[in-house]
């Protein structure tokens, strides 16, 4: 067997089992079986391989000689018959299981190893890798806008006619996170670890729409700070009005420094009460609710 190589061939315990008593059979009983003089040395040199046992497989270290050696085909033939028996005699694996075992087979015996293809993915058409960069563009603006609309948001809560003023670094150390993935359900904002915090969840802004944005059951109806429609633009605005408000009102209420005018430190609570209402009615009017395109829904 000079000229082979070693490889691996990893096998369900059950399959294993069955691919011993196979080898045992093939060599203990040399009449039964049509098998020449050489092929029975080669059946009894892979018996006497000891596998590496794991908790439910057993991992053969072998010789490849390549798909055309006659030694592959007769290695390649026990080893079919025994996962075939494994699932159709023993019933000890699935079809499924049998189907990719003797996949893996056929590649061992084609390319010397032991193993399923990576999946190859479809080649991606013209229109599909525009349609990609077009989406990742507009991504990068969204996230851009967002960033220049959260920094106006904070400016308009150092003016003077803000029901209050967070404490200085409010902006400088506020952290942001920006999220697309479908699963993410809602936006929010707070206060964690010392820092004022934003995770903005982007994915219902889509260009060139109309979408609405859903307020809270208790103010949905009200006409300065209830649900509303607009562009994307819009939408994300009111969405960053809303969180850096609650940003706003758990800074206020665990960090020093604040400036209290018409909402006082008793008013932060609950999350959605009076004093969260009053700065966000304030960003609603001074900022949101004068953009291009908002219409309130009710």
């Amino acid at each position: 067997m000079t000229d082979a190589v070693m490889t691996t061939i990893s096998l369900p315990s059950t399959v294993s089992d069955r691919w011993q008593e196979l080898l045992q059979r093939y060599t203990d009983l040399p009449d039964d079986y049509d098998y020449t003089a050489a092929q029975q040395r080669t059946l009894k040199e892979y018996r006497a391989v000891r596998p590496k046992v794991l908790k439910t497989r057993e991992v053969y270290t072998v010789p490849y000689h390549g798909p055309e050696h006659p030694t592959t085909a007769l290695i390649g033939e026990t080893l079919r018959t025994a996962i075939w028996d494994a699932y159709d005699l023993m019933e000890d694996i699935t079809s499924s299981h049998q189907s990719k075992l003797q996949q893996m087979l056929q590649r061992w015996i084609t390319h010397g190893h032991f193993g399923l293809p990576k999946p190859t993915r479809p080649a991606k058409t013209a229109q599909q890798a525009e349609q990609e960069a077009a989406q990742a563009a507009f991504r990068q603006e969204v996230e851009a806008e967002a960033r220049r609309m959260i920094q106006h948001a904070c400016a308009l809560l150092r003016k003077s006619e803000s029901p209050m003023t967070p404490p200085s670094g409010f902006h400088a150390d506020m952290v942001i996170k920006m999220s697309w993935h479908p699963n993410r359900v809602s936006s929010n904002g707070g206060y964690w670890k010392g820092k004022p915090h934003l995770s903005l969840v982007l994915k219902n802004m889509k260009p060139d729409a109309v979408t609405l944005k859903d307020e809270y059951a208790h103010i949905e109806q009200s006409p300065v700070i209830g649900s509303f429609r607009g562009p994307w633009q819009v939408r994300l605005a009111g969405v960053i009005a809303h969180e850096v408000a609650h940003a706003a009102q758990f800074t206020a209420k665990f960090k020093r420094g604040s400036v209290f005018r018409t909402v006082g430190k008793r008013d932060l609570s609950p999350t959605h009460g009076s004093g969260w209402q009053e700065i966000y009615r304030y960003l609603r009017e001074s900022w949101v609710n004068q953009m291009e395109g908002f219409e309130a829904a009710h």
